[in-house]
């Protein structure tokens, strides 16, 4: 008898890790965006071709342009002479821009009644009357920032001009005094220059020139 012939099994698996599953990466926290407010817009809206813009009146307490008002209209002061139209109306938005109760003003360009151009100010400029030759200003996009006093800007530190010096002068080498000519002829019998009149013999005599030519050819003239 034979022993029984063994069945083949399939082989065992190998177990293999878990794949993980993928998971969405984390964002990175970013820093908030700072929103910068929008400035005000401080802006005038004009509007031509009117006659007045009319309103409650906004009285002045002083003559703020130094010309008087338009007869019994003290929210009517009248601007100097000689100026441009665009300085007239820069003028008058400077005096009712930092007034909150001051909505706008009528620029009345030819002036009334025999009167220079003036500035009509109204604490309401919303109407608008018949047609003209005048321009109504009206404070559009106002707000507090807008009549809030300027400050005056800081100034930078400048370093100081330094002073200027007056040129050092260059030392200049002392002028030398001439001297005689110090040659075989103008040295004495001691070897000594001699500045003076020189015999043939050697002694130097403190005579003149002219005293020297006295004596001929034996003495020679060593002087300046």
């Amino acid at each position: 008898p034979q022993p029984p012939v063994p069945t083949p099994q399939p082989p065992v698996p190998t177990p293999q890790p878990p794949v993980p599953t993928p998971q969405p990466p984390v964002p990175t926290p970013q820093p908030p965006v700072p929103v910068t407010p929008a400035p005000p817009v401080c802006a005038w809206e004009a509007t031509e071709n009117v006659r007045l813009c009319s309103g409650a009146n906004f009285v002045l307490d002083t003559d703020v342009f130094g010309e008087g008002f338009f007869p019994d209209n003290p929210h009517c002061p009248i601007l100097p002479a000689g100026l441009s139209a665009d300085e007239m109306v820069t003028m008058c938005q400077d005096v009712c821009g930092p007034a909150d109760e001051c909505a706008g003003f009528t620029f009345y360009t030819q002036g009334l009644q025999g009167e220079g151009p003036m500035c009509c100010f109204r604490t309401d400029a919303s109407n608008k009357d018949g047609p003209g030759d005048n321009v109504c200003y009206e404070k559009a996009g106002w707000s507090d920032a807008c009549t809030a006093t300027p400050q005056p800007p800081v100034p930078t530190p400048q370093p100081p001009v330094p002073t200027p010096q007056p040129p050092v002068p260059t030392p200049q080498p002392p002028v030398p005094t001439p001297q005689p000519p110090a040659g075989p002829e103008c040295l004495d019998i001691s070897g000594n220059s001699c500045a003076a009149c020189l015999s043939s013999n050697g002694v130097c005599a403190p005579f003149t020139r002219d005293h020297c030519a006295l004596f001929g050819a034996t003495w020679t003239w060593c002087g300046a």
